[in-house]
C-alpha cells in the first residue's frame, strides 16, 4: 500500500501542480504590494483633496458677496490687517545698525601727523634759503603738496609762524582730534557736521589768533571721519525681526455680527472672520491639487520604505499590509471629516476634535495589531497633516501627537480587557491637560478652556478607546492578528478547543496546562511575550487530539511501540506536529500561535528509536545517509524566543514527570541537562536567545518546579504501604538516550505513543500525513503480522458488559485473522 502512494506523490502531474501553485503565489506577491500602493495614494489623494461645498464660501479680497453671512458662532480672529500696521510701525521703529570702523581714529591722528611733519619739513628748507626774501617765500608756497588743503594765505602763516606758536598749533589741533573721534560720527545723518562744529567752539579757548583758529578748523575738518558704517542686511534683519516680534491683532465676532452684505466687497478682515469661522476653503485648482497629491506619494513611499527595511515580515504578508493601508486610509477619512466640520455651527464645541479621536484610535490599532515602532511613526505623519487641514492649528497638531503617542504607550501597557477603561481614563486625562496647557499659551479665555475640556473628555478620549475596542474585535480574527484580546479569549478554558482537548486527552491537557506556567514564568524573566508563551504551551499539543490514545498520558492499554519498527514509531510520533498546524489553522488561531505549534519540536532527534534501529541494523558501524532525518522533527527550528521557551517548557515538563520524590539539586541537573542538549543540538540557532536568557529561563523553571515537584508527608493510613511505580514505563522523544535509559526500565515495556488495532488504522491515520523521506521502511515486522497481533490482542484485553458485545468484537477478531 506504502509503494503506490510514493509513486503517486512522484507523479508529474501532481508535482506540476504544485509548481503551478508556487509560481501563482510568486506572481501574486509581485503584483500585490504595487496594486496596494497606487490604490492607497488615489483613495489618499482624492480625500484630502475634495472639498465639500455644502456651508463653506469660496471668495477672495475684491470680490462681491453672493449673499448675506453672519457668525454661526463667536470665534477669536487675527485681523491680518491691523496686525501688518503693527508690524510696520515696529519695523520703523528700529534704528539702522551701524558697525564700528576701528581704524578711523588712528587714521585721522595720522592724516594731523602726516600734516605738521611735512610742514615743518617745508619750514626747516625755507630757513636755509634764508627766508628773508620774498621770492623764496613765494616758491616755497607754490611747491608745498597742501595748497588743495590750505589756501596760500595760511601756508605762508604757517610756514612763518614762530616755532612755539607753531607747537601750540599742532598740539591743539591733535587734541581736538583725538577727542572728536572719540565720539560716535556715523556715515549718515549730521554726525560728522555736529562733530566739526563742536570742535570749531573748543577753538576759541585754545587758540587765541583769529588766523591759527582758521588753519586749525581747516585741519580738523580734513581729519574727521565717521568711525561707524551703516549695515544695510543687518538692518533689514532687525526690523524684519521687530516685524515678527509683534503679536497678531486679535478681535473678536460675535454670533450672529454681520460679516458681509449681499453685493459688499469682500476686504481682508471680513474674509479673516470667515477663516477663523472655518467657512472659507481654498478652491480646488491644479496646483494645489498637484502639490497634495506629491505629498500623499511622498507619504506613503516613506512609509512603505520604513516597512520594508525595518519591518520585513509585515512587508512580505499581504493580509498585514492590506490591513494597515485599511487602517490609514480610514484615519485620513476620520480626519477629513473632523476638519471639514471644524467651526460648523455646534453648541459650545469643537467637532475638530474628532481628528484627534480618529488619530489616536489608528495609532493604537496599528501598534496593538502590527508594530509600535511603526504606529508611532505614522502618529507623526498624521499629526502634520492634522495641523494642515485645520487651517493651520498648531494646538490641533500638538494635541493629535500627544494623544496619539499617549495612546501608544497605553496599548502597550494595557494587556486586558477590563482594563480599557484604564486606557480611556488615561486619555481624557492628557487631553484635558494639553488643552489647558495650550490655552495658557495661546491666552485663551477661562470659557474656552473649559469647551476644549469638555470636548476632550465628551469626544476624543471615548471615541478613540471605542474604535480601538471595536476595530480590535473586528479585525483580529478576519486578519488572523495576535491581539491582547484575542490572547485573553484564547487563554480562557472555556475556548472550544480546549474543553476538547480536555475531554479526548485528558492527560496531554494537564500536560499542557503545565507547559504554559512554565513558559509564563520564562518569558517573564527574559522579557518576551508571557502571555504569547503561555498560549502557546496550551496549544502546542492540540495534535494529539486526533488520536488521543495513541499518546502515553493519555494511554490505558498495552504499549505497542514494542512490536513497531522504529521508523513507523518515529512517523507516528512526529504526526501529531503536523495535525495540530492543521487544527489550528482550521479554528483559525493566529499564526504566532501555529508557528510555535509547529516549531515546538524543531528539528529534535527522537534519541531512542534512533538507536533502537542503528541496533536492528546491525549496531550503526555504517549509518545509511540520510538515515537519521528520518528519526528528526522536519522543523522548522525555533524562530522567536517564545517558541524557543515552549520548547523547553514541553521537554522540562516531560521529564520532570518521570522523577519520583525530586529534591532540588536533581532539578537543577535535569533543567540544565535538557537545555544544554537543545543548545548543543543547534535548536536554537535561528532566535534571538542569548547565555543570560537560558540562565534566566533556567532559575525560572526551577522556581516552578519546585514548588510542584516537592516531597509530601505520608497520610496516617497510608502506614508502610509501599507505592510501586507504574508498571507501564513511560517514553520521552524530547530527552537523550541515555537519560532516557536512565529513568526507567525502558526495555522491558516501551509505552509511547499510539495502540495500533490494525493495520489498516495505520496507514490512514498515521502513514498518509508523513514526509515522503519517511514513508519507506517498516523493516524487522511484516505489517499483516502486526495487524493480526494488535486485533488479537485487542480482542483479549477487552471487557464487554454484554454477550452481544463479546459476540461483536469475536467476529471483529475473526475477521481480522481472515484479513
Amino acid at each position: 500500500m506504502i509503494k503506490p502512494f510514493n509513486r503517486l506523490l512522484r507523479s508529474r502531474p501532481l508535482l506540476a501542480f504544485h509548481e503551478r501553485q508556487k509560481n501563482q503565489e510568486r506572481n501574486l506577491n509581485r503584483i500585490f504590494s504595487p496594486l496596494l500602493i497606487v490604490g492607497t495614494i488615489l483613495l489618499l489623494t482624492l480625500l484630502l483633496a475634495y472639498q465639500p461645498g455644502a456651508g463653506h464660501i469660496y471668495l477672495r479680497v475684491g470680490e462681491v458677496s453672493p449673499r448675506e453671512i453672519r457668525a454661526s458662532r463667536s470665534v477669536f480672529y487675527v485681523d491680518t490687517t491691523k496686525t501688518h500696521r503693527l508690524q510696520e510701525a515696529a519695523a520703523e521703529a528700529v534704528h539702522p545698525v551701524f558697525d564700528p570702523d576701528d581704524k578711523a581714529n588712528v587714521e585721522a591722528m595720522r592724516t594731523v601727523a602726516q600734516l605738521f611733519e611735512r610742514m615743518q619739513t617745508e619750514r626747516a628748507a625755507l630757513q636755509a634759503h634764508n627766508p628773508i626774501h620774498a621770492v623764496n617765500l613765494h616758491n616755497a608756497v607754490v611747491s608745498s603738496q597742501f595748497t588743495s588743503l590750505l589756501p596760500s594765505d595760511a601756508l605762508r602763516r604757517m610756514l612763518t609762524l614762530p616755532e612755539p606758536v607753531f607747537q601750540r598749533l599742532q598740539q591743539v589741533t591733535s587734541r581736538l582730534v583725538s577727542t572728536a573721534m572719540e565720539r560716535e560720527i556715523r556715515d549718515q545723518g549730521t554726525d560728522l557736521k555736529d562733530a566739526i562744529v563742536q570742535t570749531s567752539e573748543a577753538l576759541d579757548n585754545a587758540l587765541p589768533d583769529a588766523q591759527d583758529r582758521v588753519i586749525a578748523r581747516m585741519v580738523i575738518a580734513h581729519a574727521l571721519r565717521p568711525n561707524l558704517h551703516f549695515n544695510a542686511l543687518k538692518t533689514a534683519r532687525a526690523r524684519e525681526a521687530a516685524m515678527h516680534s509683534v503679536r497678531p491683532y486679535i478681535d473678536r465676532v460675535f454670533m450672529g455680527d454681520r460679516i458681509l452684505a449681499p453685493g459688499e466687497i469682500v476686504t481682508q478682515q471680513a474674509l479673516d472672520k470667515l477663516t477663523a469661522l472655518g467657512l472659507v476653503n481654498p478652491r480646488e485648482e491644479l496646483a494645489t491639487n498637484v502639490a497634495i497629491a506629491i505629498l500623499t506619494v511622498l507619504m506613503v513611499l516613506a512609509i512603505n520604505y520604513y516597512i520594508a527595511v525595518n519591518l520585513p515580515q509585515v512587508y512580505r504578508n499581504r493580509r498585514r499590509m492590506a490591513l494597515l493601508w485599511t487602517i490609514v486610509v480610514l484615519a485620513v477619512f476620520g480626519l477629513k471629516a473632523g476638519a471639514v466640520l471644524f467651526g460648523m455651527t455646534v453648541a459650545n464645541g469643537q467637532p475638530g476634535y474628532l481628528s484627534i479621536a480618529s488619530v489616536t484610535a489608528m495609532g493604537m490599532l496599528v501598534c496593538a495589531l502590527i508594530d509600535m515602532n511603526l504606529a508611532v511613526l505614522l502618529v507623526a505623519v498624521m499629526a502634520a497633516l492634522t495641523g494642515i487641514l485645520m487651517n493651520h492649528e498648531v494646538r490641533f497638531t500638538v494635541m493629535t501627537l500627544v494623544s496619539g503617542l499617549v495612546g501608544i504607550m497605553g496599548v502597550q501597557v494595557t494587556k486586558r480587557k477590563n482594563r480599557l477603561l484604564m486606557l480611556l481614563l488615561t486619555l481624557a486625562i492628557v487631553n484635558v491637560a494639553m488643552v489647558w496647557l495650550l490655552g495658557m499659551l495661546f491666552d485663551d479665555e477661562t470659557a474656552d478652556m473649559l469647551r476644549g475640556t469638555l470636548w476632550a473628555v465628551i469626544l476624543t478620549a471615548p471615541v478613540a478607546t471605542f474604535l480601538y475596542w471595536i476595530g480590535t474585535l473586528a479585525l483580529e480574527k478576519p486578519f488572523g492578528l495576535l491581539t491582547p484580546f484575542l490572547l485573553m479569549e484564547l487563554s480562557s478554558t472555556d475556548h472550544p478547543l480546549l474543553q476538547k482537548l480536555c475531554a479526548l486527552a485528558p492527560g496531554t491537557y494537564a500536560h499542557s496546562m503545565m507547559v504554559g506556567t512554565l513558559a509564563e514564568a520564562a518569558a517573564r524573566a527574559i522579557g518576551a511575550d508571557a502571555l504569547l508563551c503561555r498560549i502557546g504551551g496550551y496549544y502546542h499539543d492540540i495534535g494529539k487530539m486526533d488520536h488521543p490514545e495513541f499518546f502515553v498520558e493519555n494511554q490505558r492499554r498495552e504499549n505497542v511501540h514494542s512490536r513497531l519498527s522504529p521508523s513507523l514509531s518515529a512517523i507516528i510520533i512526529i504526526a501529531h506536529v503536523r495535525d495540530g498546524v492543521k487544527i489550528a489553522k482550521a479554528a483559525r488561531l493566529p499564526q504566532e500561535i501555529c508557528d510555535i505549534i509547529e516549531q515546538h519540536h524543531g528539528t529534535t532527534l527522537i534519541s531512542y528509536f534512533y538507536h533502537r534501529a542503528l541496533m536492528d541494523n546491525g549496531g550503526g558501524d555504517e549509518i545509511p545517509l540520510g538515515f537519521e532525518k528520518r528519526f528528526r522533527y522536519p522543523g522548522p527550528k525555533p524562530q522567536t524566543r517564545e517558541a524557543a521557551i515552549v520548547m523547553m517548557a514541553d521537554s522540562v515538563e516531560a521529564a520532570a514527570r518521570s522523577l519520583e520524590n525530586p529534591d532540588p539539586e536533581q532539578l537543577h541537573r535535569l533543567v540544565e541537562e535538557i537545555l544544554h542538549h537543545k543548545a548543543e543540538d543547534g535548536q536554537f540557532d535561528e532566535c534571538p536567545l542569548t547565555f543570560r536568557d537560558m540562565r534566566l529561563i533556567s532559575d525560572a523553571f526551577l522556581r516552578i518546579l519546585q514548588a510542584i515537584c516537592h516531597r509530601r508527608v505520608p497520610y496516617p493510613d497510608q502506614g508502610n504501604a509501599v507505592v510501586k511505580p507504574d508498571t507501564l514505563a513511560t517514553f520521552d522523544a524530547n530527552l537523550p538516550i541515555e537519560q532516557e535509559i536512565e529513568r526507567k526500565d525502558v526495555s522491558s515495556s516501551l509505552l509511547l505513543e499510539p495502540y495500533v488495532d490494525t493495520e489498516a488504522s495505520v496507514l490512514s491515520s498515521i502513514v498518509p500525513e508523513a514526509a515522503e523521506a519517511e514513508r519507506e521502511t517498516y523493516a524487522h515486522r511484516d505489517l499483516s503480522q502486526l495487524s493480526q497481533e494488535s486485533s488479537d490482542t485487542a480482542a483479549s484485553t477487552r471487557r464487554s458488559s454484554t454477550p452481544s458485545k463479546r459476540r461483536k468484537e469475536s467476529r471483529r477478531s475473526e475477521h481480522s485473522t481472515d484479513k
